[in-house]
């Protein structure tokens, strides 16, 4: 038969157990929340960079000027990509390398933050698209970055956290 300090013991140690358990789960979510806001932030420093790269020509139509876009978007499957809708006119990032990166259609003024899990080479995406009216043009744009190394960490934060 069991005292009962032996009993209050166990019992101490099953609700230290799941506080301790549901502490590490809380702190998980929050690096992760944290960690994809500031991607986020960063994804869309990068749509407004890339946007003002858009120039009207003489025929009054909009035209990507890609000299002044960062060249990480050109590297051949950088882990950052775009795509620019510009009056149903579709241009992707040379990163690409004209792999198809599954967009979201918004209508003008929406913006949308999401995650896309088949992105080129089978990436894992966070993916940012907005639309607005542009000078007097529709402009999709869409910015994606690889979350790969980020989930790698991830992995190697919650691995170090269960050895503590």
């Amino acid at each position: 038969m069991m005292s009962l300090q032996q009993r209050l013991n166990r019992g101490l140690i099953l609700i230290l157990c799941i506080i301790l358990f549901l502490q590490w789960l809380v702190t998980d979510k929050m690096i992760s929340a944290v960690i994809e806001k500031q991607i986020a932030i960063h994804l869309n420093h990068d749509s407004d960079s890339i946007l003002t790269t858009l120039k009207l020509n003489s025929n009054n139509q909009l035209s990507v000027d890609s000299f002044h876009i960062e060249e990480v978007y050109n590297q051949a499957f950088s882990g950052q990509y775009y795509v620019l809708v510009i009056d149903k006119k579709l241009y992707y990032s040379k990163s690409l390398q004209n792999v198809p990166l599954k967009i979201k259609h918004l209508g003008v003024g929406e913006t949308m933050l999401y995650h896309l899990d088949d992105g080129p080479k089978h990436q894992s995406l966070l993916v940012l698209g907005r639309t607005l009216n542009l000078l007097g043009h529709e402009v999709s744009i869409t910015v994606a970055e690889d979350l790969t190394a980020v989930h790698e960490d991830i992995l190697h934060i919650r691995f170090m956290a269960l050895l503590n």
